[in-house]
């Protein structure tokens, strides 16, 4: 199914990379990997609801003393304030309470959560829009992070949505209704990037902004027996999408090297031209490699 046409336009103003990988395949510990460029072993951060120890510099940390304004807009409670991983973000908007999603009192990782647990992809897009137009220093650089939590389970697309694709008659099947679900999420999360991006180009950011489209993880639809994520390192579970946009910087291609996701800080801090923090990390830029020049 055409699901992702605001990505694919993306891709082929920039490098796609074919075999990016994730450290692992649970939300929590990958995203403190991607912030650290550390492996989970080292920053100890092995499941969802533990939390970040300060001592451990992050990118948005960095990019801070380097003077640019940091913001996080994020989907859902895994990645809560309250686990650490507002460390360094000026402003890290984890209220979903606005989005149009059910409320409900549940357990999660031994607590009991109140509340809305994830917000949609409108919801989310609209904050970021929102700090990018009111962002306080408009001479400085900045770092945003906006994070998508639509194709994800539970698979439940907004009431009324309808993909730009034709469903067909498989869907009568569970496995295949399932699979529906996840496309239309998928389509559903791509036009909001595409509104994202819209926002740049509205703002005049787009040439002058680094854009980068990942996953923390994938998804297992039964190719190994699994659904969902968290119990399996198959393909399926970490190899992820990568495209990184640069316009008049980097050449737009297809890139077959595999990288791995916590190279992406050592990357973005060698685009911004500071050996800040190379130190600690425990992987190497591949800023040569998206430049073609190595």
């Amino acid at each position: 199914r055409d699901t992702a046409p605001n990505l694919r336009a993306l891709a082929a103003e920039g490098v796609r990379f074919a075999a990016a990988y994730a450290p692992t395949a649970t939300t929590g510990p990958s995203h403190v990997s991607l912030f650290t460029a550390l492996y989970p072993m080292t920053h100890r951060v092995l499941k969802n609801g533990h939390r970040l120890a300060a001592e451990h510099e992050t990118l948005a940390e960095i990019l801070a003393a380097e003077g640019f304004d940091t913001a996080a807009v994020v989907s859902s409670y895994v990645l809560n304030r309250k686990f650490g991983y507002d460390q360094g973000f000026a402003s890290y908007d984890d209220d979903v309470s606005q989005a149009d999603t059910p409320s409900a009192s549940f357990q999660w990782e031994g607590e009991t959560v109140e509340g809305k647990f994830f917000g949609r992809a409108d919801d989310t897009t609209r904050r970021a829009r929102d700090w990018l137009t009111r962002r306080p220093h408009r001479e400085r650089p900045f770092f945003l992070f906006v994070h998508y939590f639509d194709p994800h389970d539970p698979y439940a697309p907004p009431p009324g949505y309808r993909p730009p694709f034709e469903l067909g008659r498989e869907v009568a099947l569970k496995l295949e209704r399932t699979l529906a679900l996840y496309d239309i999420e998928i389509a559903y999360t791509d036009e909001q990037i595409g509104r994202l991006l819209a926002g740049l180009g509205e703002l005049d950011l787009a040439q002058d902004t680094v854009v980068v489209v990942l996953a923390d993880h994938g998804e297992g639809l039964m190719q190994h027996g699994h659904m969902f994520h968290g119990v399996h390192i198959y393909e399926e579970a970490v190899r992820v999408p990568l495209i990184v946009r640069w316009p008049g910087r980097l050449a737009p291609r297809v890139e077959p090297q595999v990288v791995p996701l916590i190279g992406l800080a050592p990357t973005l801090m060698e685009f911004v031209g500071s050996a800040r923090g190379a130190d600690r990390f425990q992987a190497q830029s591949f800023a040569g490699l998206l430049r073609g020049d190595e």
